[in-house]
């Protein structure tokens, strides 16, 4: 929704879009990449690749995988686990 706001869609729009695609998605069990990328407003605004790239979770995680091990390592001995 960010990126599409980015590129000049109505913030109100993109929100409506993105509700709509997860919803369709979630409905009929395909991608939601899929999904937007059959949508016409959001490819005015955006190639399939770039929704697929924007929807690949390396982009949005950040330092998630990172903190969660550290917290493993800090954690494990008042587990009695070894990691």
């Amino acid at each position: 929704m960010i990126e599409l706001t980015r590129r000049g869609m109505d913030r109100q729009e993109a929100h409506e879009s993105m509700r709509l695609a997860s919803m369709q998605a979630l409905e009929k069990k395909v991608p939601l990449a899929k999904v937007l990328s059959s949508d016409e407003k959001v490819m005015r605004f955006l190639s399939p690749d770039e929704v697929g790239a924007l929807l690949d979770p390396l982009h949005y995680i950040g330092t998630a995988p990172a903190q969660v091990e550290r917290l493993i390592r800090k954690l494990a001995p008042l587990c009695r686990v070894s990691v």
